[in-house]
């Protein structure tokens, strides 16, 4: 039998745990060219040229830049990426939250 660690019981919960910001460049920017390599070279054209615009204010080019947020489920207790592992958490061992239903409290298989 595995050693389990005793504590207050865990759940999986959403953690933000990356951050990027990503910009959509013009149409003209991909070279109009259905060679990915081709389209490789424009794009890194085009990043150095809003690399300078950042700079220098001087592109009147509308460059549309949003923010992507990664989010994964993680341990409530140690804030590992969430992995069940026999009623535990498999990073640092401490029992899953059992909610209601799980605890046979739902109206499942009973005459109503």
């Amino acid at each position: 039998m595995s050693e389990r660690v005793m504590g207050d019981p865990v759940r999986p919960v959403p953690r933000l745990v990356y951050l990027r910001v990503v910009a959509h460049p013009p149409d003209w920017a991909y070279g109009y060219s259905s060679d990915w390599e081709r389209q490789a070279a424009c794009l890194a054209a085009w990043a150095k040229e809003l690399n300078e615009f950042v700079r220098d204010h001087r592109s009147q080019d509308a460059v549309c830049l949003r923010v992507e947020r990664e989010v994964k489920q993680c341990c409530s207790g140690c804030d590992e990426q969430w992995e069940e592992l026999d009623g535990c958490c498999a990073w640092c061992g401490r029992p899953v939250e059992v909610g209601p239903a799980e605890a046979g409290g739902g109206e499942e298989g009973r005459n109503v």
